[in-house]
């Protein structure tokens, strides 16, 4: 499994039970001790644009991005 770059992003492992997708990235975020899967996609920085956006709804300042300059 290769590790992404950027935060919130990891390689799906597309385990038999994954239904969802097939696609190489999933972003997820935890908020209140909860883990989300927020998209599952073929490219590494839309995941982590995808990241970036709930990360700044549910952590507002206190969000560690991954584009802060955007």
């Amino acid at each position: 499994m290769s590790k992404s770059k950027y935060r919130g992003v990891r390689e799906n492992p597309k385990h038999p039970r994954n239904l969802f997708s097939e696609a190489k990235w999933v972003a997820s975020i935890t908020y209140k001790g909860k883990t989300s899967n927020l998209i599952y996609t073929d490219d590494e920085e839309v995941a982590a644009r995808a990241y970036d956006k709930f990360a700044k709804y549910y952590h507002k300042d206190k969000a560690k991005l991954n584009f802060p300059e955007e």
